[in-house]
């Protein structure tokens, strides 16, 4: 069982330096679950293994671009999953990832045995797996691949962002940290020179971008999950309970689902769920909140059970004007 984790553990070590190459032992560590003593005592076995490991004193620890790893053999099953997963992300124009997509696809199939690729494409066609995102990246498809560009080589870039609340358009010294897909859009997650804080930006709104020639370290304490925290989709803010209850004739669909990581559900005697929640930020909970309609009610806090009520009686107002004339008539 030890020599089989060791033969895991190797075959990790060097699919990492494959696709990423320049991390240095402290990161492989990390991504391995080891020790840093148990990374340089690897990495000492994949050179004498004759594998081209060097060490770049900027860059850390990479491999040699002549070699290769011997062609890997999918299962139908893994064949489909990666097959579905490039699917996906062949819908998102104007990222890096789309024609990335695009080719791994071919190279996917043109290494699967015929029996498998024949079953695998017809599999692929039956599954629908739709992530397209709401925003068409091909206008800033240049600015996109810069961005993955400093991201992964960790250089600053400067950016022209635009900011939709102030409507206006700031130049900003940033250090790309990671990527973020949430609500069909993606997000760039940066520290800000300007503002002096971790940052997120939505990538449709950087309008220039500048390479510059300074590199920058992540801090080590940093993730994107612990930065997004308890945020119901991406607004970050003050950590807050939710209590809400609904009604038992949606109880069923409300226990079937998994709507926020911190979530916990209380049946009542009557049927209905008692759902509690940590919130960070109540802005948009309060449209999924409307989505149920009469069927809901806020418990706690106070605050945002008026916020909601208010919405309500904003909805119904401007709905309730518009019976009494033509839908758009002042538009």
């Amino acid at each position: 069982m030890e020599k089989t984790s060791q033969v895991w553990r190797l075959l990790r070590l060097l699919t990492l330096l494959e696709a990423d190459g320049g991390l240095k032992a402290k990161e492989l560590a990390e991504k391995c679950e080891v020790s840093e003593r148990q990374i340089y005592r690897d990495i000492k076995a994949l050179k004498a293994a004759k594998v081209p490991i060097y060490f770049a004193k900027e860059e850390g620890y990479k491999i040699m671009p002549v070699f290769f790893l011997p062609p890997l053999r999918f299962s139908l099953v893994e064949a489909l999953a990666i097959l579905l997963g490039c699917e996906a992300f062949s819908k998102h124009k104007g990222t890096p990832y789309h024609r990335a997509s695009e080719t791994a696809v071919s190279k996917i199939i043109a290494s699967l045995p015929s029996n498998i690729k024949n079953t695998a494409c017809k599999s692929v066609k039956s599954v629908l797996y739709d992530t397209a995102p709401i925003v068409d990246y091909t206008a800033c498809q240049k600015i996109f691949a810069n961005l993955e560009e400093a991201r992964r080589s960790k250089r600053s870039v400067e950016i022209n962002y635009y900011t939709m609340e102030r409507h206006e358009l700031t130049k900003r010294l940033i250090n790309p940290y990671g990527l973020i897909y949430r609500v069909s859009t993606w997000y760039l997650v940066a520290y800000c020179h300007w503002r002096k804080e971790i940052l997120m930006f939505r990538i449709d709104r950087i309008k220039e971008l500048k390479e510059t020639s300074k590199n920058f370290e992540i801090p080590s304490s940093f993730s994107l999950e612990e930065y997004m925290g308890d945020a119901w989709q991406v607004v970050r803010g003050k950590s807050q309970f939710v209590r809400l209850r609904f009604s038992s004739s949606i109880a069923e669909r409300i226990l079937e689902n998994k709507w926020h990581r911190s979530q916990i559900l209380e049946v009542l005697k009557d049927g209905s769920v008692i759902m509690t929640i940590q919130v960070g930020g109540l802005s948009e909970v309060i449209s999924w909140i409307l989505g149920f309609g009469k069927e809901v009610e806020v418990l706690e806090p106070k605050e945002l059970r008026e916020m909601v009520a208010e919405t309500a009686k904003a909805i119904l107002e401007v709905n309730r004007f518009s019976l009494n004339k033509n839908p758009g008539q002042n538009l």
